[in-house]
């Protein structure tokens, strides 16, 4: 992936679209939505579909092994718990995995289960497979799925961090020389997506626009 130091600069959208033209444009609900509002997410329902599906499947297959497990029983029920046991990850995942980023937090709720990091002290921010792996300053650590939700609200937290201090970096840490390109990258990836998600916004705000753009900009020391 090719880094560049150079921040970008968004435009208000549409701009370049003659005026005697009309906007073929329909701007879905996330896009007209503040990117810095609190965001209360949950999986696709299709985890929850495709998890009964290979549930339904695959477990009258689990209790005839378990009534007739043959020569190796150990081994038939551990074949088949590998191919059963996902549909109902993917069930329990779909109904009780819940993330929720506001002004102050990030936080994963799992049930009665909760984990949550203070979204104004990020420290460190690494990459784990489809995931976000950030660290704030009590050495909490929590994962946001980035494919799965558009993250936005969070994204914003680490655009803002990178705007006001050094964190730690996937490339490294901020006393590396190079550490000045790679945050400059990360502010643009961050303030891309946050863009993108958000056109119908920012059309119509302008002065979030200019804070984009500022954001975008390392500090002036």
């Amino acid at each position: 992936m090719t880094m560049t130091a150079e921040p970008l600069t968004f435009t208000h959208p549409w701009a370049s679209q003659p005026s005697d033209q009309p906007v073929a444009y329909a701007p879905d609900e996330q896009s007209t939505q503040d990117p810095a509002s609190p965001q209360r997410l949950r999986p696709p329902r299709k985890w929850i579909r495709r998890g009964l599906i290979i549930a339904v499947i695959t477990t009258p297959f689990l209790w005839w092994v378990i009534s007739k497990p043959g020569d190796y029983p150990i081994l038939s029920i551990g074949c088949q718990l590998s191919v059963t046991l996902p549909g109902y990850i993917m069930i329990v995942y779909g109904l009780f995995y819940r993330t929720h980023i506001d002004d102050d937090t990030i936080s994963i709720h799992i049930g009665p289960f909760r984990r949550t990091i203070d979204a104004r002290s990020i420290t460190k921010l690494a990459i784990t497979p489809n995931c976000y792996l950030i660290t704030d300053g009590s050495g909490r650590r929590l994962r946001i799925n980035h494919h799965a939700h558009d993250v936005d609200r969070a994204l914003l937290h680490l655009l803002t961090t990178l705007h006001t201090r050094p964190i730690d970096l996937p490339e490294g840490s901020p006393d590396h020389p190079d550490w000045p390109t790679w945050a400059q990258h990360w502010r643009n990836i961050f303030a891309t997506a946050i863009y993108d998600h958000h056109t119908s916004y920012y059309a119509t705000h302008p002065d979030a626009l200019v804070q984009l753009n500022t954001l975008v900009r390392p500090p002036t020391v």
